[in-house]
């Protein structure tokens, strides 16, 4: 999955998941390293995410 807020000179980050893992890599670097974290954390990192955009987006509104 790429960012839907990504243009093709810009970095960005890919996520592949798993029944695991998330698999996370530069989409510059498509070949370099990757950082593998489990399942519950991703989901929990994307919720916080998600929560903090929306609290943005009452506060400015």
């Amino acid at each position: 999955m790429k960012s839907s807020f990504s243009a093709p000179t810009t970095d960005c980050v890919e996520v592949a998941c798993d029944l695991e893992r998330a698999h996370i890599r530069s989409s510059r670097n498509r070949n370099g390293d990757t950082l593998a974290v489990p399942g519950a954390a991703w989901s929990a990192l994307v919720d916080f995410a998600a929560a903090r955009d929306s609290a943005t987006s009452i506060r400015q509104s």
